[in-house]
């Protein structure tokens, strides 16, 4: 049984709704986003779940900064490690990462120039006076970083997150967010949930000598060509009947927009500052639209230049679920690989029948139909 809580924890739970709402269309992201607004401005801490005796022994573990007592990155898991153990993890993280230490802490310059940007925006015309004060910054606090301890993997590594709630840049990610959600989802690749998945496979034979294959692209958002990412939302932009009825903004001054957002990720650790040279930081709203974005582009190309092309390729984000010839697995494999420098695929074949995918454990029947079941996926401590 776990205490319950003395205060809300806003910051994070908006932090990890933005995290969960990643793989939702826009429609149904929204309506999370209100309901989890509606509900923090409402929601007060509940009464003490635990004796005193048992309050006091958590408030002693709390206070122990030999240990840190962290959520697990996947699953209803909580994870305690040593705090010295963590810190060298995030050490090596950042240090092995696509990250570089700052003199200095770039806020009020970059929250200036934004404001600057805005005002500019809003003469124009193409900002209203309700958006601007909607999005213009009004937080000074730097975004901090933290991480989740992968406990399926091996060595326990961690995911890193840039929590950007409450900072400058905050508000107009998530306003961006909401225009280019829309235009996600689109491609046939893409799938937007395991309800949706099962449902595009529902039918799916597979022939002896096909396998299923999980791909998974290593560290997408850090990875993330931002320049690419842009580019295929600006495409998708230009296709898109309904952009402005979302915004006034055209789609060059989108794409400006998305440059500095993108561009200005910055967080502070242990007392210094760091900048994520490129990529995007996971806990900015756009971030996982962009990533959508990018790899629907990414599927297409990957998939039409392929000299085999696969039977079945589903996405999610960055889990891929696909059917191919056995004999094509390891040069299928090399040609996702080849496709830019920075997106690197893993992959996963199928074991005694079964792949897993999103929440789903898919299977194959003796006649090659393809039925699914829930999956949990297992921890290695």
């Amino acid at each position: 049984m776990m205490e319950s809580p003395t205060n809300i924890p806003a910051t994070e739970i908006v932090t990890k709704v933005e995290l969960a709402i990643r793989m939702l269309d826009s429609e149904q992201a929204n309506t999370v986003r209100r309901s989890a607004y509606n509900i923090l401005q409402q929601v007060e801490p509940p009464k003490p779940n635990i004796t005193k005796e048992m309050q006091e022994a958590l408030k002693n573990l709390k206070q122990d900064n030999s240990i840190m007592i962290l959520p697990a990155d996947k699953g209803r898991a909580i994870v305690v490690l040593n705090s010295d153990t963590y810190h060298d993890k995030m050490k090596t993280l950042i240090e092995t990462g696509p990250y570089q230490l700052l003199n200095k802490d770039p806020m009020d310059r970059l929250s200036r120039k934004l404001t600057e940007k805005l005002l500019i925006l809003k003469q124009s015309g193409h900002l209203s006076e309700t958006v601007y004060n909607k999005i213009k910054p009004r937080h000074n606090q730097p975004p901090r970083i933290y991480g989740l301890p992968k406990i399926h993997k091996p060595e326990i590594p961690l995911r890193p997150i840039v929590s950007c709630v409450n900072t400058f840049a905050y508000n107009l990610s998530a306003h961006l967010a909401d225009i280019l959600s829309p235009l996600t989802g689109k491609s046939d690749f893409a799938v937007t949930n395991s309800s949706h998945f099962v449902s595009t496979i529902s039918h799916e034979r597979i022939q002896e000598h096909e396998v299923m294959v999980s791909f998974d692209v290593e560290s997408l958002f850090t990875n993330m060509p931002i320049k690419g990412a842009v580019k295929a939302a600006s495409c998708k932009q230009e296709n898109d009947p309904g952009l402005a009825d979302r915004t006034n903004l055209t789609s060059t001054q989108i794409a400006h927009l998305l440059n500095f957002v993108l561009r200005s990720t910055y967080f502070q650790y242990n007392g210094s500052i760091y900048e994520l040279k490129d990529g995007a930081a996971m806990g900015s709203p756009v971030s996982a639209v962009l990533a959508n974005l990018y790899m629907e582009e990414f599927d297409e190309r990957a998939t039409a230049t392929a000299t085999y092309k696969p039977k079945i390729w589903k996405r999610c984000v960055d889990d891929t679920f696909t059917v191919l010839g056995k004999d094509h697995v390891v040069g299928f494999l090399q040609h996702l690989n080849s496709q830019w420098p920075t997106i690197r695929f893993t992959m996963e074949i199928e074991k005694d029948n079964t792949s897993p995918f999103l929440n789903t454990s898919v299977s194959r029947d003796s006649k090659g139909l393809l039925t699914t079941t829930v999956y949990r996926k297992p921890t290695l401590h």
